[in-house]
């Protein structure tokens, strides 16, 4: 069985270091367990030096089971000994709570309701995943950090911590407290994954509930967004949830605390009682901390019996709740009320460490906490902040996940917490404070222009970018753009020099012919303006496709999620291209007119709206312009348009004598990673010092003329004669136009009819008439055959331009009466060779034309018939001006 079609290795792999990365460093193992399968439970051991081994047995297993899954926690490595990096079927053992040593995941999970043994329906999937999304959110915003991910039938969430096996029902109260607030009659939170030997799916496997039928198939589980540092979520965040969602509140410590980390703590009990509040009995709470009942309810005193409790954490900080439903909400601030309400407010007009006024609110503290980071906004209104940390400058969005971790850190060292309302008073009174006060610049993306050079955003943990100019390239400590980053960038490799885009050829499979094309793409993807080329990459099973889109994205633009499937719909493709610089999508059958248009435009600079969540009137704007590639099997779309802005190579199938495995690719790309960057950047250099010249020419060029000018400006530092990029445009170009046609029976028809007849002139009708006699019948019994004139001149339209591309003239005369047009057959002239094609210098010389190498760069650009005795008498009045050997002064 194809077990690419079941599964998707790089999700395993992926998931796989991520999950397990924490157990292997302890020097703990997995369990890899398959259920459902004809051979019962399979099941094994593997520690962190048999990864792929692991890999290589959840993608034999996936859709051969009924699910794959992996233990979330590491295992005792005295498990090895039951199957040791392998998998053994009829498995009699599986990990206890007592055979993990650690709890290093959380795992929220979000099931519609359905019944049991079958997979979940479109809707039910895309409902339960909207709720996961709605719980990460409201988390998020309380400063946790989740990766998200789809379980192949609902929505996961992974959440790092670092509790011990026995969390003192920590995670079960957790869960119930979130399936409290979350749950409902269609999607409910799992309340019994709570346990530390939880197994759950290992992503990039199948999920095969029941049979896989139409209303329910079977999907894969996938990764969906992961943040970029995994921070482990801290037991006082996962407490303080459980205490809001059981009607607690969570304040800060006493005043004394925050201004004085040396002083005592608040005395809870001394305080209650020297206010009247009887204090009962105690119990010790989590991390040091200690829950004490209160004997009446301080709001409803005539009510018999206890209800009321305060809590004092390890760290000083205070809560207060009640279980009374009418005290509901019912926090510290509002028994202060109660008890002390005439307590000594705080003075004002003096500063504590924070630089806000002492008394000042929470919200306050923290927008004086943001004083030395720089607000500014992009022309499109989006709030950033440019921040100093371990001395590099870091650019974020200032309602975004990661700023908002900064001021809760920044907070937590005064000894501060905030909550959600304040913190998210704090971040609107910033977003003002950039949008109206602050700059407006431009933000990028892994790739930036400024004052005529390229930076490049290494995505290292010191924030250094690599800067291009015309005289070579260098590393720059802190580059003048601003780069942002998303969750999933991964870091480039320092660039090495002395290398050549050439040891790339010699690990992905690229014909001779294809290979101009896809260095091209890389050539085009280092620039930070477009418009871009979309690499389309076709070829059969057997042929890495994969592979290879994955390690072309490696050398511009590395990512946690290299490829991905065709996005739903354009809002999904602009949020994709706003948050990275190269879009790949993996494994198309085919490509919606919708969904192709939407790429066209986003390969030559395009924008999109939606309304605006929550509103009537807003609207949300995206524009991105952004180089791309897909791959697939077959002819993904033959839409013109589209096509006409593709560089379309073909790959040949691997014999099996020259497969490699994964795993032996990634390790011999992994030797030249760097020195394959340090050519593509020298390259780049030399195409910023020609470009000029090569703009002034008045020559015809391609579609995608700037994209053009490039490539002959670059093609010399990659060792290629001059035209060799125009040689293979021109290749492509044909291609594309002869794929076109031959899926227009219309265009077929016209083509076979003009080349009989040599032209026509006269009315759609009469054209009409004369294709019905070239067609066959089969041809007009079909629905892409015209009805009658008005059909015919709409398909006929649609493919002016690829006619035009193989020697037909097509003219419209639709301001006569009645409307016509002409049709001509303009033989083309025979292929010549590529000496005839493109002379040498030599050659040029002979004919008087000068030795410049621009003469040259003429002849390959306007001489795709032309020998050298034509060219020569074409251009002998401007011989002389090309003889300047100022004009070109490139190798």
């Amino acid at each position: 069985m194809d077990t690419s079609i079941l599964s998707d290795k790089d999700q395993i792999r992926r998931a796989v270091q991520i999950i397990l990365a924490p157990a292997w460093v302890r020097g703990d193992v997995a369990e890899l367990r398959a259920l459902g399968t004809k051979k019962g439970t399979v099941s094994g051991y593997f520690d962190g030096d048999h990864c792929e081994e692991l890999i290589d047995f959840a993608a034999h297993w996936s859709g051969n089971a009924a699910g794959v899954y992996i233990t979330l926690n590491p295992v005792l490595r005295d498990c090895l000994a039951r199957a040791s990096n392998r998998a053994i079927p009829y498995a009699k053992h599986a990990t206890g709570d007592r055979e993990t040593t650690h709890r290093h995941w959380l795992l929220i999970d979000t099931d519609p309701k359905r019944p049991k043994g079958i997979s979940s329906t479109d809707a039910e999937h895309e409902l339960a995943l909207d709720r996961a999304r709605q719980i990460r959110a409201w988390l998020l915003e309380r400063g946790w950090s989740l990766i998200l991910a789809d379980s192949g039938n609902g929505g996961h969430q992974l959440g790092r911590i670092d509790l011990p096996t026995d969390d003192g029902g920590l995670l079960q109260r957790l869960l119930k407290a979130l399936q409290e607030k979350f749950g409902d009659d269609a999607v409910e939170v799992d309340i019994t994954v709570f346990n530390a030997a939880r197994i759950s799916k290992l992503y990039g496997t199948m999920a095969c509930k029941g049979d896989s039928v139409p209303d329910r198939p079977h999907r894969i589980a996938r990764l969906l967004d992961v943040p970029e540092q995994t921070v482990v979520i801290p037991r006082e965040l996962l407490e303080s949830v459980v205490a809001e969602l059981s009607g607690e509140t969570t304040v800060a410590p006493s005043a004394r605390q925050q201004t004085d980390e040396d002083a005592p703590a608040f005395d809870v009990v001394g305080y209650l009682q020297s206010h009247g509040i009887e204090v009962g009995r105690s119990k010790p709470y989590a991390d040091g901390g200690t829950l004490w009942e209160l004997k009446r309810c301080p709001w409803q005193p005539e009510k018999s019996g206890g209800g009321a409790f305060v809590i004092q954490f390890g760290n000083g900080g205070v809560t207060v709740g009640c279980h009374h439903p009418e005290c509901d909400g019912k926090g510290w601030s509002e028994l202060l009320d109660v008890i002390d309400p005439g307590r000594k407010k705080p003075k004002t007009g003096k500063t504590g460490k924070t630089g806000a006024k002492k008394g000042s609110s929470i919200a306050q503290q923290i927008v004086a906490l943001a004083a030395e980071d720089e607000l500014f906004h992009t022309k499109e209104k989006d709030a950033y902040v440019t921040t100093k940390i371990d001395g590099h400058h870091q650019t974020w969005q200032v309602g975004g996940d990661f700023y908002r971790l900064i001021l809760r850190g920044r907070l937590h060292e005064k000894g501060l917490v905030a909550t959600k309302s304040a913190l998210d008073d704090a971040i609107a009174t910033l977003k003002a404070k950039a949008i109206f006060d602050g700059p407006e610049y431009v933000v990028h993306v892994r790739t930036a222009p400024h004052e005529g050079d390229i930076y490049i955003d290494l995505c290292n943990d010191n924030w250094e970018a690599i800067k291009i100019t015309r005289e070579g390239f260098s590393f720059v400590a802190d580059p003048p753009v601003r780069f942002v980053r998303y969750p999933g960038m991964l870091p480039l490799p320092a660039p090495v020099e002395g290398g050549s885009v050439s040891q790339l050829r010699e690990i992905i499979n690229i014909t001779d012919k294809d290979w101009p094309l896809v260095v091209s793409w890389l050539m085009a993807a280092l620039r930070p303006t477009g418009p871009y080329p979309i690499l389309l990459v076709n070829g059969e099973h057997g042929s890495c496709k994969s592979t290879i889109c994955r390690l072309l994205r490696l050398l511009v633009d590395p990512n946690s999620v290299p490829l991905r499937d065709s996005p739903k719909n354009e809002q999904t493709l602009m949020i994709w291209a706003k948050h990275a610089h190269v879009i790949v999508l993996d494994n198309l059958s085919s490509l919606s007119k919708d969904m192709a248009d939407a790429m066209r435009r986003l390969a030559t600079g395009g924008g999109h709206s939606e309304r605006a969540n929550y509103t009537d009137d807003g609207e949300a704007l995206f524009y991105s312009i952004r180089p791309q590639m897909l791959n697939g099997i077959g002819d993904i779309t033959t839409r013109s348009d589209f096509l006409d802005r593709t560089l379309a190579i073909n790959l040949p199938v691997v014999p099996k004598s020259a497969r490699k495995t994964e795993k032996a690719l990634d390790a011999q790309f992994a030797k030249v990673h760097a020195s394959i960057f340090g050519a593509l950047l020298k390259a780049v250099s030399h195409g910023l010092k020609r470009l000029p010249d090569i703009e002034k020419l008045d020559i015809d060029l391609p579609r995608l003329a700037d994209f053009a000018n490039w490539m002959i400006a670059v093609e010399t530092a990659l060792g290629w004669e001059e035209g060799t990029f125009l040689k293979a445009m021109n290749r492509n170009e044909d291609q594309s136009h002869e794929l076109a046609i031959a899926d227009s029976p219309v265009a077929e028809a016209v083509r076979k009819f003009i080349k009989q007849k040599g032209q026509y002139d006269g009315g759609w009708k009469e054209l009409l008439k004369e294709l019905n006699k070239v067609a066959d019948k089969a041809t007009k019994r079909g629905d892409g055959w015209p009805k009658n004139e008005r059909a015919l001149s709409t398909k006929l339209r649609e493919r002016a331009a690829d006619l035009r591309g193989v020697g037909i003239s097509v003219d419209f005369h639709d301001n006569d009466r009645p409307k016509r047009l002409s049709l001509k057959y303009v033989p083309q002239q025979p292929e010549q060779t590529e000496q005839q094609q493109y002379p040498s210098v030599a050659a040029l010389a002979s004919y008087g034309i000068g030795d410049s190498c621009l003469a040259a760069l003429t002849l390959a650009k306007l001489s795709r018939f032309w020998n050298a005795a034509a060219l020569a008498e074409s251009v002998a009045p401007v011989a002389t001006p090309l003889q300047n050997p100022s004009v070109c002064d490139g190798p």
